[in-house]
């Protein structure tokens, strides 16, 4: 999967192909198609998620993450999460999205099937630090990286 920002705007090459179990020569051989869809702000990162057929992109200008079909490329939902999402990662069983906040020091927790958020903060630092990226990657533990300014 590729995926290249151009001021608002989000380039999708090849997104399916390159998802579905097929051999490298299979990939070769098929055109890759790009799309672009409007993020309304720079696309920071990005998840997909098989199960729902969905491609979800951290917009930290808009403080959202947008819910992008990977059946039509268009934005279905657009979901508040707090101040500047940067890194996201979906959790080990599929149900949720963690969410570094990159204004906030906090992790922010997606429920994908209702959209209800909660929020992990991470303590007090004194360079007043942001939250750059999360990887759940162990059940029962987040990982975060921070940019401590100094």
């Amino acid at each position: 999967m590729q995926v290249a920002t151009r001021s608002s705007r989000a380039v999708l090459a090849a997104l399916l192909t390159l998802v579905s179990p097929v051999g490298l020569s299979a990939l070769a051989a098929e055109p890759f198609t790009d799309v672009s869809i409007s993020l309304g702000g720079e696309g920071f990162d990005l998840e997909y998620d098989a199960v729902r057929e969905l491609l979800y992109v951290s917009v930290p200008s808009r403080n959202e993450i947008a819910l992008v079909s990977t059946e039509t490329y268009t934005i279905i939902e657009r979901v508040p999460v707090g101040s500047m999402p940067r890194g996201i990662d979906m959790s080990l069983d599929g149900n949720r999205l963690f969410i570094a906040l990159g204004g906030g020091r906090a992790v922010a927790v997606l429920d994908l099937e209702s959209h209800a958020l909660a929020e992990i903060p991470l303590g007090y630092h004194p360079q007043d630090p942001d939250t750059y990226d999360v990887i759940h990657a162990v059940e029962n533990r987040v990982f975060a990286s921070v940019d401590g300014g100094g």
